[in-house]
């Protein structure tokens, strides 16, 4: 899960780590999130870590305008 990247960058991604709303949310739905071992509620995260991991989906979430 991303949130809040810029549009058109791919550099700085958040992601939710254990714990948090959207961790609890995921496994809600019967997700597993990738980052759901980090300590940190939203810890940033590289493209190569996210690309190494293989997520089977990628949820961005992006606040409104």
């Amino acid at each position: 899960m991303s949130l809040q990247r810029p549009e058109g960058a791919v550099g700085s991604l958040l992601t939710p780590g254990g714990g948090t709303f959207l961790d609890e949310l995921v496994d809600l739905v019967g997700g597993s999130n990738i980052y759901g071992d980090r300590s940190a509620p939203y810890p940033s995260i590289s493209k190569e870590s996210l690309v190494r991991l293989r997520p089977d989906v990628i949820v961005e979430v992006r606040s409104g305008e």
